[in-house]
């Protein structure tokens, strides 16, 4: 296969199932009441957060040692594999915390061991696709993250066909399907790297000297996350009515196809580049770095003209029961062309190993988006469009730190090489 045919195939297969997700996301909308798809997107942006804490964001440890050197690729892949008890001990009582917030009247120890369930699976087929992606596998990475929402189809056809719905038998529906979705592609797919597992009590030491490495960038990630987390939870807090939830999780899900194209035209095919480069090429390491760069300020005033489009021209959209104008949407969307252009330099500054400036930039955004939360409630300018400019100014504030911190290293010439 041509190298243009190879690269249409790959564009094809994510775009289709990015369009099998959206499908079933408006699918959602039409059969969930209001407050079960706003609790859905709680419970969404919950497990996101869950999957920093129990994942360890570990898997940037082990994406830097797989060109470096596979052999200590492996033994910290099994050092982690070693964490799976504790992580799921973890899960189980942070659910049943956490989880009695959302899942009001139901019965918190099944729900919260199978909600565990969930995230366990969830950051299995997510591990998956990234070391697809690591490897340049881009099919099969596609694959996998087609199999990652088959459960929402699956959930459809079961409301459409028998007639049942609610909160409870999407979650069920959730678990079991990821859980044998994962457990088949791991014997599967991945039967030759099980033989090379090794399961010991000796990890504990190992493990501990691995996350002090990994620590800046796990706490620089969850900082990140929790700018997505605190949104839809801080209009809880604020007693923002279930509905209004809903229709701001609508609107920002209208909004994640700017970066999940992005991912599919550009994180794809240079992520791995820059991994292999960084160490071995240092010219050709720049290079990949700008043209990086450069598509992704293309894309992003691509979007960010889209979005000014929106608010300009301003009209009513309904889906279903939802109603809301374009303008919203045009702001969301230019949140997420911020949140974009700040991918290359975190990436750059990733590769450099620069994890307390990764730290440092991602807690100057989740202040910088606090503080313009607690403005607009003390001073009762609270609203969805609020919202969408105070993500936005986050991702800048994040974007030109980091940028700054780039330039910085460059010109003092500390660099990982």
């Amino acid at each position: 296969m041509t190298t243009k045919g190879y690269d249409f195939l790959v564009i094809s297969t994510r775009g289709l199932a990015i369009l099998f997700r959206y499908i079933c996301i408006i699918g959602f909308t039409y059969f969930l009441s209001k407050d079960d798809f706003a609790n859905y997107n709680l419970l969404l942006s919950y497990s996101s957060l869950l999957l920093f804490f129990i994942g360890l964001d570990y898997y940037n440890l082990l994406h830097r040692s797989y060109y470096e050197s596979y052999k200590v690729f492996l033994e910290k892949r099994n050092n982690y594999l070693n964490t799976v008890p504790i992580s799921i001990i973890i899960i189980l009582i942070i659910n049943f915390f956490f989880l009695d917030q959302i899942l009001v009247g139901s019965n918190l120890y099944v729900l919260s061991a199978l909600f565990g369930l969930i995230v366990i699976s969830e950051l299995i087929l997510l591990e998956f696709y990234r070391f697809e992606i690591l490897k340049r596998n881009l099919l099969l990475a596609n694959f996998f993250l087609f199999v990652r929402y088959l459960w929402m189809l699956i959930y459809l056809l079961i409301v459409f066909f028998l007639k049942q719905k609610g909160l409870n038998l999407l979650i069920y529906t959730w678990v079991i399907t990821n859980t044998l979705v994962s457990f088949i592609i791991t014997v599967f797919v991945y039967k030759n790297h099980i033989k090379t597992i090794k399961f010991n009590t000796k990890f504990f030491r190992s493990i501990l000297f691995d996350i002090k490495g990994v620590l800046y960038i796990l706490v620089s990630s969850i900082l990140f996350r929790a700018i997505f987390f605190a949104d839809k939870w801080t209009m809880e807090y604020a007693s923002f009515n279930k509905e209004t939830i809903a229709l701001y999780s609508l609107v920002f899900l209208i909004s994640t196809p700017v970066n999940i194209i992005y991912d599919v035209l550009i994180t794809s095919y240079y992520y791995g580049d820059l991994l292999e480069h960084v160490n071995k090429n240092k010219t050709a390491f720049i290079n990949r770095f700008r043209s990086l760069f450069q598509r992704t300020f293309f894309m992003a005033s691509l979007v960010i003209l889209t979005g000014l489009l929106l608010i300009l021209i301003n009209f009513n959209i309904n889906i279903f029961s939802y109603s809301f104008s374009t303008d919203i949407v045009g702001l969301a969307i230019i949140s997420q062309s911020f949140y974009i252009l700040g991918l290359p330099v975190h990436y750059k500054l990733y590769c450099y190993k620069k994890d307390k400036f990764l730290l440092f930039g991602n807690l100057s955004g989740i202040f910088s988006f606090m503080m313009i939360l607690l403005f607009l409630i003390y001073f009762n300018l609270w609203t969805m469009h609020m919202m969408f400019i105070a993500l936005s100014l986050a991702f800048l504030a994040i974007f030109c730190i980091k940028f700054i911190l780039i330039i910085h290293i460059e010109k003092s010439k500390k660099l990982y090489f």
